[in-house]
């Protein structure tokens, strides 16, 4: 089956780019100009891996990442900036991105992190919906643990004991 990959960049030139250099991966790309358009085609397709900007109108990088981290998702993420400070660079570290890539971006590195990520999520099968079967490696559940510790929210018993087996 065909990856599906979304791509959000204000550069609509850089589209052509991403399909044309990383079409040896997968022939499924949808394309966003925004951060808010972005956001509600992740929603709608559920995709195997994002790339996207930091620097774009209505909705930039971190605050795509913010929405997307309230809604659960576990999607690999490739984040693409000419810009950007130490501490935009961390807080997306906290916002658990993939990798990161400065521009220029050296197409043949990314293609090695685009083919690495699908592979990670094809081993994980997670996803936005929060209807969906999730499995967790042990890592990645403590991970959650840990956020939700930190915001507050309790994972139910019930829950929290099904994934604990679910890993042994």
């Amino acid at each position: 089956m065909a990856k599906k990959i979304v791509v959000i960049d204000d550069e609509l030139d850089i589209h052509e780019i991403y399909k044309e250099m990383l079409s040896e991966l997968t022939d499924q790309f949808y394309f966003a100009t925004n951060g808010e358009e972005g956001l509600a085609l992740i929603r709608k397709i559920n995709p195997d891996l994002i790339i996207t900007d930091y620097n774009m109108p209505k909705m930039n990088g971190l605050q795509l990442l913010m929405n997307l981290d309230n809604d659960g998702c576990q999607i690999p993420i490739i984040w693409i900036t000419g810009r950007g400070t130490p501490e935009v660079f961390q807080a997306a570290w906290d916002f658990g991105v993939f990798e990161f890539f400065e521009k220029p971006v050296d197409f043949e590195r990314l293609k090695v992190c685009v083919r690495s990520a699908l592979q990670k999520f094809e081993k994980n099968n997670v996803g936005i919906s929060k209807d969906v079967t999730v499995r967790l490696s042990n890592s990645a559940f403590e991970k959650l643990k840990s956020k939700c510790e930190q915001k507050n929210i309790q994972i139910p018993k019930y829950i929290e004991s099904l994934i604990e087996s679910d890993l042994k």
